[in-house]
């Protein structure tokens, strides 16, 4: 079985090769990748059966992965280390996960299942509940902001972008309101970009419902006139998550 690992730590990168090696000897490493784009080219350019997936990569999630490759032939392990939303929504899906850091015999037993001829088409069907899933399990209605003086309690849907402001965050609302949180930018993705929101730069998040327009020069066009400058790196995510299709 030709396998692909993607995955951004060089650590547990080789801890899973290893492994594989050491215990899974039918299972040959063909590529290995640590972005989405990275992983892309590679499921592209091989004829790969499996798919070692980790969630969380530099440039975005393993569901901006799988929204370009959902018609490609390969059965998944996810890997995470987080147990929260992900693993829920695979022990719904009954798709394979490891959870870091990778207990050999699980992974034994996860390649095992992956052999043992559950077919490519019910494969496919079950990223495609993923997908769907990723939308609407767990979803956040309402959120805790910290501030200096107390807490508030916000509509995430009046949320137009979060923006870093060193270890603490600034949060954009409809109607012009603006709170700084004592929460760093980075919690507040962990928090929400499983749903509406997505990062576009080192110090920013964006909520797609107020996203009006992408400009040529890579600015985007928020609710209430605000201009956010999506960087490089997240732009393949973002397009992915806004089902815009590149030419």
């Amino acid at each position: 079985m030709k396998s692909i690992i993607v995955e951004d730590e060089p650590r547990d990168l080789e801890v899973l090769q290893k492994a594989i090696g050491m215990y899974c000897r039918d299972v040959e490493i063909v590529a290995t990748a640590s972005s989405i784009a990275g992983a892309l080219k590679v499921v592209r350019e091989t004829r790969a059966d499996l798919l070692f997936l980790d969630i969380e990569l530099p440039d975005g999630r393993a569901f901006d992965l799988l929204e370009q490759i959902k018609d490609v032939p390969l059965k998944i392990i996810f890997i995470t280390a987080h147990s929260g939303y992900a693993v829920k929504a695979f022990r719904f899906c009954a798709i394979d996960y490891l959870l870091k850091p990778v207990n050999f015999s699980e992974l034994v037993e996860a390649v095992r299942k992956a052999k043992e001829g559950i077919s490519i088409e019910v494969e496919k069907r079950k990223i495609e509940l993923l997908l769907e899933q990723r939308w609407t399990l767990d979803k956040i209605k309402k959120i805790a902001i910290p501030e200096r003086k107390g807490t508030k309690f916000i509509d995430t849907g009046k949320i137009i972008c979060i923006g870093a402001e060193g270890s603490y965050s600034s949060l954009t609302l409809t109607g012009g309101q603006e709170l700084v949180s004592t929460k760093g930018l980075k919690e507040y993705e962990d928090m929400l970009c499983d749903g509406c929101f997505v990062r576009v730069s080192r110090s920013h998040i964006v909520n797609i419902n107020h996203v009006n327009e992408l400009k040529s020069g890579g600015e985007i066009l928020l609710t209430g006139g605000l201009e956010v400058q999506i960087g490089r790196q997240f732009r393949d995510s973002f397009l992915a998550r806004m089902k815009v299709c590149r030419k």
